[in-house]
């Protein structure tokens, strides 16, 4: 449970065709973490469970799935990057 701890929300990160395979998103979550790490434990953001490219280079820079919710047409996966490790 997270009601008692300090966490930050991301929202969807898009990248576009011809910039994707560089380590975009490694580097922008990277940057979170050495900005926001003192301030908050957790970064959590979510990701349809049909983009496994997302799922891949989220776990890649160390987030892990806590959750799934069905939004729309669509299930998600609510995915936490624990800072504390």
């Amino acid at each position: 449970k997270l009601i008692n701890t300090n966490y930050v929300l991301v929202g969807q990160l898009c990248v576009a065709k011809s910039h994707r395979g560089l380590g975009l998103v490694q580097s922008m979550y990277q940057y979170f973490q050495k900005t926001y790490n003192k301030t908050y434990s957790y970064l959590i953001t979510d990701v349809d469970e049909r983009n496994m490219r997302s799922i891949k280079a989220h776990k890649k820079s160390g987030f892990e799935i806590i959750d799934t919710i069905r939004y729309g047409e669509s299930n998600w996966h609510v995915i936490l990057w624990d800072w504390n490790k």
